[in-house]
Order: C-alpha cells, then sequence, then structure tokens
C-alpha cells in the first residue's frame, strides 16, 4: 500500500533559546511546509509538546511568555541562575557578597541533595505548560527521549503521561529531579541525543528538519573554580553531540541564539524573531529538498537529490 510522504521536525534543547523553535514552526508553518511527526529534547520538547498538543502558534507564545512572567516561574530559580554567570562588575560590594552566599548555598543544595526542587513542584510547575494528557493522544505524533541513569543508555518515551515524559526530558541534573519509570531513573535527554532526528527515522519520518538552537562553543578564559572547569568540559562535550545528531537531518536550522543565556527567558519574542530568520533563509531548500524526497518515493530509480 501508498504511505504518504512523512515530513518530522527534530528540536533539540538549550533552555531559553528553545523558544526560537516556535519562530521556526511559525515560519514553516506560513510557508505551507507541513509537519506530520515533531520530537524534541529538554526545552525543545516543551515547544515541540505543546504544538502537538494544540498546534497553534499564538496561543503557545502567549502561554510561554505568561508562564515566565509569572511567579510560577520564579519557583524554577532560572533567573537566580542567569544572574549567577552574569553578575556584573560594577555590582557593589554588598551585592557582591550577598550574591556569592545565595550562590553558596544553591550549589551546596544542588551537591547534597538529588536535586533544588522537588518532583511534585517539578510536576506542578511544568503544568503550566504541560496539559495532562497522555502522548498517545496528541494532534500531531510526538516523541521524546531521556538519558537512562540506572542503564546508562536512552530511553525513548512515546507513550502515557505527556507530562511527566516532559519532566524526564528536562531534568537538570541537580536542579530538577530526575524522574522514575519503572527500573530507569530518567534525566534530560540533551545527554544523550541532543537533536533527536534519528528518533524521527524510527518513527516513520521520511525527511527530517533539525533545530539547532545552540552555538559552537566559543573560546573562553577564566576558570576559576573547579565548577568552571567541569561546565566547560560538558559544553564541549554537548557540542560535538549536537554536531553529530544534527548533521543526521535532511536540513538543519540554527537560528543565531547561541550568545543567550540557557537560562535568560527575558527576550521571547526576540527568539522567536530569530527562529523565524533562520528559517527563512532555509524554506527554498526545504521545500526543495522534499520536492525531491516524494518523486524518489514514487520512483526509487531518480537519484537526483534536489
Amino acid at each position: 500500500m501508498f504511505r504518504p510522504f512523512k515530513v518530522g521536525l527534530a528540536l533539540g534543547g538549550g533552555g531559553a533559546r528553545g523558544i526560537s523553535h516556535l519562530g521556526v514552526l511559525s515560519a514553516l508553518e506560513k510557508a505551507g511546509v507541513p509537519i506530520d511527526l515533531v520530537a524534541g529534547v529538554s526545552f525543545g520538547a516543551v515547544v515541540g509538546a505543546m504544538y502537538a498538543i494544540q498546534p497553534n502558534i499564538q496561543e503557545i507564545e502567549n502561554r510561554i511568555t505568561t508562564f515566565v512572567n509569572g511567579p510560577e516561574f520564579k519557583r524554577t530559580r532560572f533567573e537566580f541562575m542567569r544572574h549567577d554567570l552574569n553578575q556584573g562588575k560594577r555590582a557593589g560590594i554588598l551585592s557582591k557578597l550577598a550574591h556569592s552566599v545565595k550562590r553558596g548555598v544553591f550549589y551546596g543544595i544542588s551537591f547534597t541533595r538529588q536535586a533544588y526542587i522537588s518532583e511534585m513542584e517539578f510536576l506542578r510547575v511544568m503544568g503550566h505548560l504541560i496539559d495532562d494528557v497522555d502522548m498517545e493522544n496528541t494532534k500531531v505524533p510526538f516523541f521524546t527521549t531521556a538519558a537512562d541513569l540506572i542503564n546508562g543508555g536512552e530511553y525513548i518515551l512515546d507513550k502515557g503521561s505527556l507530562r511527566k515524559a516532559i519532566c524526564a526530558t528536562c531534568a537538570i541534573p541537580g536542579i530538577f529531579p530526575p524522574m522514575m519509570y519503572g527500573e530507569h531513573l530518567l534525566m534530560d535527554g540533551g545527554w544523550v541525543n541532543p537533536v533527536p532526528v534519528d528518533l524521527l527515522r524510527q518513527k516513520g519520518a521520511d525527511f527530517v528538519i533539525a533545530v539547532n538552537a545552540s552555538d559552537s562553543v566559543l573560546k573562553v578564559t577564566g576558570f576559576n573554580r573547579g565548577l568552571d572547569l567541569l561546565l566547560r568540559a560538558d559544553a564541549l562535550v554537548r557540542e560535538r553531540l549536537r554536531s553529530h545528531y544534527a548533521k543526521k537531518a535532511d536540513v538543519i536550522i540554527q537560528p543565531d541564539v547561541g550568545k543567550v543565556h540557557w537560562a535568560d527567558f527575558s527576550r521571547p519574542k526576540e527568539y522567536m524573531q530569530k527562529g523565524k530568520e533562520a528559517t527563512e533563509t532555509k524554506l527554498e531548500e526545504v521545500k526543495r529538498k522534499i520536492r525531491w524526497g516524494r518523486v524518489r518515493r514514487i520512483f526509487p530509480g531518480n537519484n537526483h537529490r534536489g
């Protein structure tokens, strides 16, 4: 039987940078590019899941903007983490001292217990963005993945509670708690599959558009703490992983948000615009390759790559 040609969208992580995925979706929708399947990790999974439940860009934008400007968002401590790395040199001595004390408390808690916030609080906060539905019932098929801390591999999430699945793939170590799935303890999917192109292939996508909302690792200096070294090493490994997985896509879109701090949710409209701009430069390539992909499905002997 003839099977429809399916286009998948793989949304990488990146924290606040992932808001640019909304701009990508908006530009693809406006250009008439179909999205038949969506997969995402970390904040890319948040945006992807919201779209899968209700493919309405404006509604999703309003919901995210309301959330990041509201009191519940402060419970995630993202704002504190952004100021932790962006503490200005002109800050007064008392301000610096107070911040150092708070930073010490934050890292102390993170290293002495499993996470900075509880699982119950995490699920409740995520409820402001993700409706409590089963993954099998979304309007657009959606999938995500997480790192299995017990077995040391990748765990694919494609059924059951969507909200719990998003919490699993967003469980940043030390900040958000890992989620138990039977004998599996799951954390942030970006550690094992930062741009889930291959997951979409497994689920039947014939053509995959990947969105990498992170940037190349920039040259930095000034490693004053062991934690600085640890974070830098992690950034290097994750960049290599992102590049490896993104290359499996038919088209890669990279919004210009790499210099945005991952915890800076203060300018969502700007990040969306960056997503739109990056997508618009790729639209002709996307349409051309989809056309040729459909031709090759009908006439397998045609090897033209478009």
